[in-house]
């Protein structure tokens, strides 16, 4: 008799499998697996292969996991002369940037692997683990851990920029493939379902925040009163991430979903998708401006003939980059927009 796994256990297994794959594994282990041991045990030795073919299937199907390869040698090139100078001429030098290179380019790879089933998106939680294990990577090698980071980020920045043209029609795809379709019966859910996104959206970017608040404010605390240049950066980086947080609550924050007729909640959801469009389109005012006088007086205060004017470009590139995705999210609700405002001729009573 086939062996039928837990729920929990099944979506534990399932997260650990590519999204392509997901169906066909686990289905198959349904059907051959007599107990549980042997359900987990041919999952453990199936599930490399699996990781390895999506891996090669993706690479072959040009997810950009090459030209990554190439913004992030050469960033890293950039990143190593800048901040060892002289030094990268001694043998073996070379050797401490490879590694982080090739920690991020293995996780790029699997993070395409792991991307949304039908797309050449990549896993963001993939991408995010891979530059957490590229910085671990510097640091074990002994290379400049900021430097590296910095040219790491750099490169991915780029990238967004350069092929996000190319995988639009696949990220709208991916955010309708999470979102149940509206209907009348949907309008609901649909707009619970809407309203949970930007709770979550908020959290991610207010742990982010707090994170940062408690940075300055350390730095802040250690600054010495003799130099009253060097508190300009924390201060300014605690009054632009406050701004950020008072926008992202109060004018960008989650609302309940009112009680009453389908009417009502559809005109419900049709303002919150144009307020939060309009915000994602404000983005550069509300997000970007009040972060820069921080990030530009530590650049000044910290300045480097070398390492300097870099920062300036990887800050442009970011900002650039992050002013791009809010662009694209905003035409995607353009879209959702026309799809709520078509459903109000038919949810209006008829006098």
């Amino acid at each position: 008799m086939p062996h039928h796994p837990s729920r929990r256990l099944e979506t534990i297994l399932a997260a650990l499998l590519p999204p392509a794959s997901r169906e066909h594994v686990l289905g198959d282990l349904a059907e051959c697996a007599e107990s549980a041991g042997q359900y987990l045990g041919v999952f453990i030795a199936v599930l490399p292969k699996v990781v390895l073919s999506e891996t090669r299937r993706k690479l072959r199907a040009g997810t950009g996991v090459a030209l990554m390869a190439g913004l992030a040698a050469v960033a890293l090139v950039v990143a190593a002369l800048a901040t060892r100078g002289s030094s990268m001429a001694i043998p073996g030098e070379w050797l401490r940037w490879a590694a982080p290179w090739a920690v991020w380019v293995a996780g790029c790879a699997l993070a395409a692997a792991y991307g949304p089933a039908g797309t050449r998106l990549w896993s963001g939680w993939g991408v995010l683990a891979a530059l957490l294990a590229s910085i671990g990577a510097a640091a074990l090698a002994g290379a400049h851990v900021r430097g590296a980071a910095a040219a790491i980020v750099l490169a991915t920045i780029a990238h967004m920029a350069i092929t996000l043209p190319r995988v639009r029609g696949d990220i709208t795809r991916a955010m309708h493939a999470a979102t149940p379709p509206l209907t009348l019966d949907t309008v609901r859910d649909r707009a619970q379902h809407f309203q949970r996104m930007i709770w979550w959206r908020n959290a991610r970017e207010s742990v982010a925040a707090i994170f940062l608040l408690g940075v300055n404010a350390f730095t802040l605390t250690t600054t010495s009163p003799d130099s009253p240049a060097a508190w300009a950066p924390p201060v300014l980086g605690l009054v632009g991430l406050s701004c950020v947080l008072y926008a992202l609550h109060v004018k960008a924050g989650s609302r309940r979903v009112p009680d009453g007729d389908t009417l009502a909640i559809l005109r419900f959801h049709q303002a919150e998708i144009a307020r939060q469009r309009d915000m994602l389109r404000l983005v550069p005012l509300w997000y970007l401006l009040p972060l820069a006088p921080g990030l530009l007086a530590a650049t000044i205060v910290q300045w480097h003939p070398v390492s300097s004017p870099l920062s300036l470009a990887f800050m442009a590139a970011l900002f650039y980059g992050i002013a791009r995705l809010n662009m694209a999210g905003a035409r995607w609700l353009d879209g959702q927009l026309a799809t709520a405002q078509a459903l109000e001729p038919v949810a209006t009573p008829e006098p």
